[in-house]
């Protein structure tokens, strides 16, 4: 059993990407705990007494000292990559490298955004809904455009139109259900940057176990 406390960004991302986690790991059960930002800022009230020095601590430094206060040797961070995902990438596996002996860490940054994952398997959508949808996009990674542009490439508005063709909106549930269905192995193939990614980092987050006295 390996507790992970996981700063996620939207509220519709957290189940999504704990149903990843474990499909990309099954030999590990993993015990997931959201963490906001809000949920940061107010537990690491030692910041609070230490003038100007809450002005150099950013939201991973913050997950860190939450997770070594409650003894959790595992953290994720997730965040939309929103046009760059290595830039995002590698800027919160550098913050995480002063925390290499303390925890276990890991980045979770699908290009662009969670909704390009969920678009990835269209078999899962014929599971959800009963049938394909008559347009699905070849190459999730690859969607971008004007967020205020319904008619755009912005991965979330693609996911909108598809699921206008079943008369559904997006929400919670449906974001839960089209990753339960979603095969590992399409996955993979549809987005081989940023899942493919993931995939690898998670055989290695899973693995390890911090010896080192907290």
């Amino acid at each position: 059993m390996i507790q992970v406390y996981l700063y996620c960004e939207g509220i519709t991302d957290y189940e999504p990407i704990c149903i990843f986690m474990r499909k990309a790991n099954r030999l590990s059960e993993f015990v997931v705990t959201r963490k906001t930002r809000k949920d940061l800022r107010e537990e690491i009230t030692l910041l609070s007494g230490r003038r100007g020095i809450h002005k150099h601590v950013t939201d991973i430094d913050r997950l860190a000292m939450t997770a070594k206060k409650a003894k959790c040797m595992h953290i994720a961070y997730h965040q939309d990559a929103d046009g760059n995902d290595t830039d995002v990438y590698e800027s919160i596996t550098k913050k995480f490298a002063k925390y290499a002996d303390t925890c276990a860490c890991i980045a979770i940054v699908p290009k662009e955004m969670i909704e390009s994952w969920l678009l990835a398997d269209e078999h899962a959508y014929g599971a959800v809904f009963g049938s394909k949808p008559e347009r699905f996009p070849k190459y999730p990674e690859e969607l971008w455009g004007r967020k205020e542009d319904p008619d755009s490439n912005y991965p979330k508005n693609v996911m909108k139109r598809i699921l206008k063709q079943y008369n559904k909106a997006l929400n919670r549930n449906i974001y839960i259900d089209i990753a339960e269905h979603s095969n590992l192995d399409t996955l993979k193939a549809h987005c081989p940057k940023s899942f493919v990614r993931f995939y690898n980092d998670m055989q290695g987050f899973a693995l390890t176990r911090i010896t080192t006295k907290r």
